[in-house]
């Protein structure tokens, strides 16, 4: 099993670096994100053109859902939330039996999976559903410190094997100055 707490930012990329993905042959990555940002990190690290990205076939309202009625702490609910995401992807690859048009018996898969929350006052802030929630939750922020909660997770598919290779969450604290409603309605507006 993986120690998730002693896993770091640093020793990802260190095993990111090392599973040969300068030659698709031996291992390919696959980004379970969307997000331009978690692309900008990958291509940041020097490893631009060695993933590819697909949108993970997980109902993420339901996950989200199913963890926050557990009694589990922020940092866990977003790392189970990134486990979920890359695990998801990984599952529909295996069942396929190819990613893309490549098949995976014998070449190792790997799935990158993250999430990133805000926490206030012990309570979780999902992505804001409309303009006016994005306000809201601005306003909440406004003149405190909040926890910005980031979690990872890498899986590995070898035939029809899929094996956890680390997960973990990082925790940026963040203090917003105060924000007028004026500065609020332009921040919302861009």
């Amino acid at each position: 099993g993986t120690d998730h707490d002693e896993e770091t930012p640093l020793l990802l990329l260190c095993r990111l670096e090392n599973i040969g993905l300068d030659d698709t042959a031996k291992a390919r990555l696959v980004l379970a994100s969307q997000s331009p940002r978690r692309r900008e990190i990958l291509d940041m690290m020097m490893l631009q053109g060695k993933y590819t990205v697909e949108t993970p076939p997980l109902d993420e309202g339901k996950a989200q859902r199913d963890l926050s009625v557990s009694a589990i702490s922020p940092e866990e609910y977003t790392r189970k939330l990134a486990e979920a995401k890359a695990f998801s992807l990984a599952e529909s690859h295996r069942d396929e039996k190819n990613v893309g048009d490549k098949p995976t018996a014998n070449i190792p898969v790997f799935y990158l999976g993250s999430d990133t929350i805000v926490e206030i006052d012990n309570k979780i802030l999902e992505k804001p559903k409309d303009l006016e929630d994005a306000k809201t939750m601005l306003s909440l922020m406004s003149g405190r410190q909040h926890h910005v909660h980031t979690g990872v997770a890498l899986f590995k598919l070898m035939g029809h094997e899929i094996t956890l290779i680390s997960s973990f969450t990082d925790t940026a604290t963040v203090t917003f100055c105060n924000l007028s409603k004026e500065t609020i309605n332009a921040y919302v507006a861009t």
